[in-house]
């Protein structure tokens, strides 16, 4: 390029630049500049909360898995408390509001937890889990009266259920919002507990006699889940109407399997004279079955005419799957109705089943204010639901086919319709009245082979009037009870009360000069003719507060609760006579204390303390005496706690209890509980 061309183009970018540069001041002249862009800070969150740390040390003496089914507080260290919360403190967060809490991780019987995440306007998430164990552990080598050990008390459990739940909301418009859910709960574990031998359509003249007196110990693992999806959107129309609709699926699985503890093993029923003689040689049972349901749910709220509020829902499930059942043991069975004679038998037996459960919900309801102090509640709810099992029966006694063989057709069909109407009067805002009526019709129907089973079909009419009052004549003093009686037509299992009556009624009154009373009463009686039962309970709380000023406050209580049943009892088999009378009678005490006193600000001193005893005895005429009577159990804690400016506040809990059995020593213990907890607030 010429230097002449050179300087040409270089005068031209000159100019350009200059334009450029010019037309940038006049701007800047005619407008203010514009600001600078506020960069994004990720996770900017405004966070409090705190974390309380502890190692426990516990100590027990006797009967421990007795300590593990009461209390279950084992050694070592836990989390026990955890809370955090935050707010946004800049926008465009991912979320406006946060919360996680968490209590009892590390081996507490109830661990729990629980995450909150939500943006206003835009959507909301809700976590939970949670956890229990379950022991239950009598003693069984305690020889209990009468002279027979483990009768009564030879089931054992050791099982964890736990639970979690996971609800997602986003919000589309103000009106309309969409969510997801999902639910899920297991329970699994290892039980053992006591089976008589059977088998289907069991027509032998000394089987049923054996098997009903010859309980034996099986071992039997659990292992049962549900899960539960749905997706749900909400509506709301004009500010007065509500429509909810959820759509889904669930699936239910039950697994468990029996076996014999070990080869050749006898009866827990060791009064029998012929337990020796009928060893279980070996046992094997497994039970599973599979349920698949879809999921309609719906409900909706409205207001008309701004006085009368409706309400309604229904509900459409229909569970169904296959089931199965095997079984095989033998071992050796009386073959007299004397009891002089024996002969090993075999059995093996199964069935396989389809089973349809559908069940509908229908509710409606409404509220109308018919004035400020004068409203109406009515609620009518249809349930409707059918359970139709066909069943393939197999089986071998000795070699020989089952006179039960075969296919079975079994359906059960279920209505429950129920009205409930209830009026509240409010004529003063210290007074409130609420009278109501709960009336119900019962429908049980079972069908085999197409025919009607008149000894289990059965109409029952029950009606519930009941009251329920609230009066405060002045501020220190409210009055609140209810009453009720349950009077049934009919009565489906031989258990059932024909009527009952239950009351109750709760009294606070302060006192003055800082003593609070609490004081509540109930009242229950029941009674079914054709048994010739009858039960009554009483029990009265009583706990009295008082606050003598801001750093000590004391508190006593008392309880008392009894209890009478008696009534008949008619064997179908066994050794006569098989008419006996039954008769439970028991008395509850629980006197409790506690102190709080903190005479500085860092430190505080707190005691508190429970002593149950219960006497009374449940016995069978012409059958084993009593093995259950009174009980004694205290438990009391005593806390120190001092709070240090910078590490946090620091706790030593000293906890001693015991548990004493009159009749059954065997069950006896005693605990000694240290625990040491640290909180820090951050």
């Amino acid at each position: 390029m010429s230097l002449r061309n050179r300087c040409v183009l270089t005068g031209l970018a000159l100019a350009v630049l200059g334009g450029a540069a010019a037309a940038q001041s006049r701007a800047a002249l005619a407008s203010p500049a514009a600001p600078a862009p506020v960069a994004e800070v990720p996770f900017s969150f405004s966070n409090q909360g705190s974390v309380t740390l502890g190692e426990r040390y516990a100590s027990t003496s006797g009967y421990e898995p007795m300590y593990l089914e009461l209390l279950n507080l084992r050694s070592g260290p836990r989390l026990m408390d955890f809370n955090l919360f935050g707010e946004a403190t800049a926008p465009h967060q991912f979320a406006d509001h946060y919360t996680l809490t968490a209590s009892g991780l590390g081996g507490d019987p109830f661990p729990t937890a629980q995450l909150n995440v939500s943006k206003d306007g835009l959507y909301a998430l809700t976590a939970q889990w949670s956890q229990s164990y379950f022991i239950y552990a009598p003693n069984q080598n305690v020889i209990l009266p009468g002279g027979v050990p483990g009768l009564t008390s030879a089931h054992q459990w050791s099982t964890v259920r736990k639970f979690g739940t996971l609800n997602f909301q986003i919000y589309a418009t103000r009106n309309l919002r969409f969510g997801l859910q999902y639910y899920h709960t297991s329970d699994n574990g290892t039980t053992i507990t006591p089976m008589t031998p059977s088998f289907m359509g069991q027509a032998y003249p000394t089987w049923g006699f054996f098997s009903g007196q010859t309980p034996y110990l099986l071992y039997a693992p659990a292992n049962d889940i549900a899960d539960r999806f749905t997706g749900s959107m909400d509506y709301t129309l004009l500010r007065r109407w509500t429509f909810h609709y959820a759509l889904g699926y669930q699936t239910l699985t039950n697994a468990m399997t029996f076996n014999n503890l070990t080869a050749g093993q006898i009866s827990i029923n060791t009064g029998s004279a012929t337990a020796v003689d009928t060893p279980l040689k070996s046992f094997s049972m497994s039970q599973f079955r599979q349920l698949t349901t879809p999921i309609s749910d719906f409900s909706y709220t409205g207001q008309v005419w701004g006085a009368v509020d409706l309400r309604g829902s229904y509900l459409y499930e229909r569970f169904s799957g296959p089931a199965s059942y095997d079984e095989a043991f033998n071992g050796i069975a009386p073959t007299s109705s004397k009891l002089t004679a024996f002969a090993p038998y075999s059995i093996s037996q199964g069935a396989r089943a389809n089973v349809s459960e559908p069940q509908q919900v229908a509710a409606q309801g409404l509220t109308w204010k018919i004035n400020p102090w004068w409203s109406v509640d009515a609620d009518y709810r249809y349930t409707r639901s059918t359970e139709d099992n066909m069943s393939a029966f197999a089986g071998l006694f000795d070699g020989a086919p089952l006179a039960s063989n075969g296919n079975t057709a079994i359906l059960w069909m279920n209505g429950i319709s129920s009205f409930d109407a209830r009026m509240v009067f409010t004529p003063r805002p210290s007074l409130l009245i609420s009278p109501g009526v709960q009336v119900l019709k019962t429908d049980v129907e079972s069908v085999s082979g197409g025919v009607a089973d008149p000894a289990l079909t059965l109409r029952t009419n029950t009606v519930v009037p009941e009251l329920s009052a609230y009066f405060q004549p002045w501020q220190r003093l409210s009055l609140r009870g209810d009453l009720r009686t349950f009077d049934n037509g009919s009565s489906y299992t031989a258990i059932s009360p024909h009527t009952q009556t239950e009351g109750m009624l709760a009294l606070k009154y302060d006192v003055g000069g800082g003593f609070t009373l609490h004081n509540t009463l109930r009242l229950s009686s029941s009674q079914l003719l054709d048994a010739n039962y009858h039960d009554r309970m009483q029990a009265n709380a009583t706990l009295l507060n008082y606050r003598v000023n801001d750093q000590l406050s004391l508190y006593g209580g008392f309880s008392y609760d009894g209890i009478l049943a008696r009534g008949n009892i008619d064997y179908h088999v066994g050794t006569p006579p098989l008419a006996n009378t039954l008769r439970d009678q028991e008395i509850d005490h629980v006197w409790q204390a506690g102190v709080q006193w903190q005479p500085l600000e860092q430190f505080g001193l707190q005691f508190t303390g429970n002593w149950d005893h219960t006497s009374g005895t449940g016995a069978i005429t012409n059958d084993l005496p009593p093995a259950y009577g009174p009980v004694t159990w205290p438990y009391a804690t005593g806390t120190v706690f001092y709070d240090f400016p910078v590490i946090g506040k620091l706790s030593a809990d000293l906890t001693r209890t015991y548990y004493i059995e009159q009749i059954v020593t065997g069950n006896n213990f005693g605990a000694t509980l240290f625990t040491l907890r640290w909180t820090h607030r951050f």
